[in-house]
C-alpha cells in the first residue's frame, strides 16, 4: 500500500494560519476517531462474543483511556496470541495514549481570537486542575500554543503518528482474526480493507 501524503503537505497554501490550524485539527479528530475504530476492532475480537454483547460493552464505557485499558489487559491475558503482535499492540496503545492527549488538549481548550470580533486565532489556551503538594500551590496549570507555524507542524506530525498507529492497528487486527480463528466474525471495515 503505497504511503498517504503527509498531513502537512495537503494544506493548501492560499490558507492563513487560523484556517490550516482548524483544518489540521480536523484531521486529527478524523484520523484519531478512526484509529479508537481500529482498537474497537481488536476489542471486537478478543471479547469472543459477535452477538453484539461487544458492542454493548464497548459502548458503556465512555472513557477512551479506560476502553484502551480494556484492550490492554485483554491482550495481557489472551494466550492464544503470539508475542509479536501482543507488542505491537502495546506499543500501539502506548503511542495512542500520547495522541490522544494531545487531542484532548485541542479539544477541550479555548481558542483566544484578537480582536475578539475578529476570527484570527492568537492561541490555543487549556486550563486544567493541577497536582497540589502543598497549600501553596497553584490549583490550575496552564498550556498555551500560540496560532503560528510550528502549531500547524505539531498538529500534522501528531494526526501523521495517529495515521501510521491506525495502519498498524488494522494490519494486526486481521493477524488476530486469522490467529484465534475467528472467521466467522464480520468486521468493521477497516481503512486496509480485507487482508
Amino acid at each position: 500500500m503505497p504511503k498517504a501524503p503527509s498531513t502537512y503537505s495537503l494544506i493548501p497554501k492560499e490558507l492563513d494560519t487560523t484556517q490550516a490550524i482548524l483544518m489540521c485539527i480536523g484531521k486529527l479528530i478524523a484520523v484519531w476517531a478512526n484509529t479508537e475504530a481500529c482498537f474497537y476492532a481488536v476489542y471486537f475480537c478478543l471479547s469472543g462474543h459477535p452477538s453484539g454483547n461487544a458492542d454493548i460493552a464497548w459502548a458503556s464505557i465512555l472513557s477512551t483511556r479506560r476502553r484502551m485499558d480494556l484492550v490492554y489487559n485483554l491482550l495481557r491475558y489472551e494466550n492464544e496470541l503470539d508475542a509479536e503482535i501482543k507488542t505491537e499492540l502495546f506499543e500501539c496503545l502506548e503511542r495512542f495514549r500520547a495522541v490522544t492527549e494531545f487531542r484532548n488538549q485541542l479539544c477541550h481548550s479555548m481558542y483566544t481570537t484578537e480582536p475578539p470580533e475578529n476570527e484570527k486565532l492568537v492561541s490555543i489556551d487549556q486550563w486544567s486542575l493541577a497536582p497540589i503538594k502543598n497549600i501553596t500551590d497553584p490549583i490550575f496549570k496552564e498550556k498555551s500554543k500560540l496560532a503560528n507555524a510550528a502549531t500547524i507542524n505539531e498538529i500534522c506530525c501528531i494526526a501523521d503518528r495517529c495515521m501510521e498507529i491506525n495502519e498498524r492497528v488494522t494490519k494486526s487486527v486481521y493477524k488476530i482474526r486469522d490467529q484465534l480463528k475467528l472467521q466467522h466474525v464480520v468486521l468493521p471495515p477497516l481503512q486496509l480493507g480485507p487482508q
